[in-house]
């Protein structure tokens, strides 16, 4: 009883991603800050890429798109004032973990075509617009928006326990290496994946490796890329390695 969904955010008149990262940076702090305020415990969320936030509620079945508008109208004020010119649209994709995270990778270009209702259902889930304006289910097409059960009652409803699958999608052990995708705003698509040893962003240190602990870094970067790499797709994958004569 997890549901679970990938928020794209839109910015500009022609429904593109910003190629700004300073625009990026701002998105991510109104829509973290608003979030973190509103989308609070039990629920999970977590930016996945630029522009784009999981969402997940262990007492839902369906998430609540009605939520989400106060977070367009903030967006829309942050970014363009009272009167500006400038139009904010979100896209919520709600379905399983898989479809959820390549949901969270598409193109843009893919993205405004379904905006635009022209999808050739390539996206086996539910998909809302939120506006400032309004609500509107785009899949299926007049679809419900409101959640399942209702905001208005998730107040009182207790979190099931964990029981695998969805459920822990946010949670459980915090894992020695983390990864993350490298995007290229240019062409708006993700090109590779990063490691790094999670230690080393912890406690302030903001990336920062001593050489006592450059051994144990490129160990664990190893050891969690070759465990990536059984049974997985081909691509790019970026590791920071430091030999004697610098990092690789």
């Amino acid at each position: 009883m997890t549901a679970i969904a990938c928020l794209k955010i839109f910015v500009g008149e022609e429904l593109r991603f910003a190629d700004s990262e300073a625009i990026a940076g701002l998105v991510a702090k109104v829509a973290g800050a608003y979030l973190e305020t509103t989308w609070t415990w039990p629920r999970r969320h977590g930016l996945v890429a630029p522009f784009s936030f999981v969402l997940a509620d262990p007492r839902a079945t369906r998430l609540d798109a009605r939520e989400l508008q106060k977070l367009a109208a903030d967006l829309q004020f942050k970014l363009f004032g009272d009167k500006g010119a400038g139009d904010i649209t979100l896209l919520m994709f709600e379905g399983d973990q898989s479809d959820v995270m390549r949901f969270a990778s598409t193109h843009a270009e893919a993205l405004r075509v379904l905006i635009a209702g022209e999808d050739d259902g390539g996206f086996a889930g539910r998909v809302c617009k939120i506006t400032p304006e309004g609500v509107t289910s785009l899949q299926p097409h007049g679809g419900p928006v409101e959640g399942m059960p209702p905001a208005e009652e998730l107040a009182a409803i207790e979190p099931e326990p964990s029981a695998g699958g969805g459920a822990g999608f946010l949670d459980g052990p915090m894992p020695t290496a983390g990864w993350w995708g490298i995007y290229y705003l240019l062409k708006e698509r993700f090109v590779g994946s990063g490691i790094d040893w999670r230690a080393a962003w912890d406690g302030g240190r903001f990336g920062a490796v001593e050489d006592a602990d450059v051994t144990t870094r490129d160990l664990v970067c190893l050891a969690a890329a070759r465990d990536a790499l059984t049974g997985a797709p081909t691509g790019y994958m970026f590791l920071p390695f430091r030999g004697q004569r610098g990092i690789c």
